[in-house]
């Protein structure tokens, strides 16, 4: 019986652990900045110098007008000729942080 006791402790001590770890997680994602977004998401095929990367460059990209507010979260959230959906991978406030950054560029 004694044993059953110190398993059970245990056990809740590592699913405490494992929320506390969750929540740090979440918490530190959820800090990052639209720049940080960018750099973690986009610079990966997206230069911001108008050189060609394996996608178009995204200088000014939103300022010129070459694509409104609404095209651009489509675009991240749905993905567009050979770019990835991001839709899965970004919370809407990752979405909105990043569209306020491109805003920008």
């Amino acid at each position: 019986m004694h044993l059953n006791r110190i398993v059970a402790i245990l056990v809740v001590i590592e699913m405490v652990h494992a929320i506390e770890v969750v929540h740090a997680q979440t918490a530190t994602r959820s800090s990052r900045s639209g720049a940080q977004l960018f750099k973690i998401y986009c610079t990966k095929c997206h230069s911001l110098d108008r050189s060609r990367s394996l996608g178009p460059s995204l200088h000014q990209s939103m300022t010129s007008k070459r694509f409104d507010e609404t095209q651009m979260r489509h675009i991240i959230l749905a993905g567009k000729n050979t770019m990835p959906p991001f839709g899965r991978r970004l919370t809407a406030k990752e979405l909105d942080k990043l569209i306020e950054y491109m805003k920008t560029l």
